[in-house]
């Protein structure tokens, strides 16, 4: 029991409420939509405040919707927020020794998503990232990847 109580101490962004199922009856989507009702006002607050954010540092070096300059940043772990438009995508290459980018305009098979890069190194580098499907929910609209860096 004591054991118990001291991890659940660990975790003090614990949330009111529960999913309640049994494992072998409950569908994984169920489960998933119930618990997303918990925890859907904290992330999409969550995003609110980043948007702000970023709109608010936009006439500062912290912000950028410039690819090159934010796949450095992601790659280098200086993202702390990433909004990025999948629908917007680019394609190419980034070159981490002469950190130079290559973009490719016809997107042939041997190119990776530059979005994917910088949404991936922005995420193992304990940044956040959201997800935006049209350009009202950019912070930048009409942009397809937009950045906060830490200070």
């Amino acid at each position: 029991m004591g054991l118990g109580l001291n991890i659940v101490k660990k975790y003090v962004e614990l949330l009111e409420g529960s999913v309640k199922f049994i494992s072998q009856e409950t569908d994984p989507l169920m489960l998933h939509e119930h618990a997303w009702l918990l925890v859907e006002d904290l992330f999409q607050q969550n995003r609110k405040n980043k948007e702000h954010q970023i709109l608010d540092l936009s006439a500062t070096a912290r912000t950028s919707f410039d690819l090159n300059d934010i796949i450095k940043a992601s790659v280098d772990g200086r993202t702390e927020t990433l909004f990025v438009n999948p629908l917007k995508d680019r394609f190419g290459m980034y070159d981490k020794v002469n950190r130079s980018l290559i973009i490719d305009d016809k997107h042939t098979s041997l190119h990776a998503s530059l979005f994917n890069l910088a949404a991936v190194q922005t995420w193992l580098k304990g940044g956040q990232v959201f997800l935006a499907d049209n350009d009202e929910n950019m912070p930048f609209k009409g942009t397809g990847i937009n950045a906060l860096f830490r200070n």
